[in-house]
């Protein structure tokens, strides 16, 4: 059995995120957020928006990483 973690030694993730956030107990996380997060991970449009290029990205998958950085220039 392991040590529980010190709050200093514990990953800070963004917030909204999709992955399980796991706090030792009688512990703290820290989650950083702003009004502007907030006020999108609240609106139906934008979490539509979210969805729809989830799903686009599911089935037609992603632009490579290579015609991005050629895009930009930073090839």
């Amino acid at each position: 059995m392991t040590k529980p973690t010190e709050p200093r030694e514990m990953k800070r993730i963004p917030y909204p995120s999709e992955e399980p956030v796991r706090v030792p107990k009688n512990q703290e996380v820290e989650i950083e957020d702003d009004s502007e997060t907030i006020a999108l991970s609240n609106n139906p449009k934008f979490q539509a928006i979210l969805e729809r290029s989830r799903q686009s990205f599911k089935e037609k998958g992603g632009i490579p990483l290579e015609e991005i950085e050629r895009e930009l220039g930073l090839d």
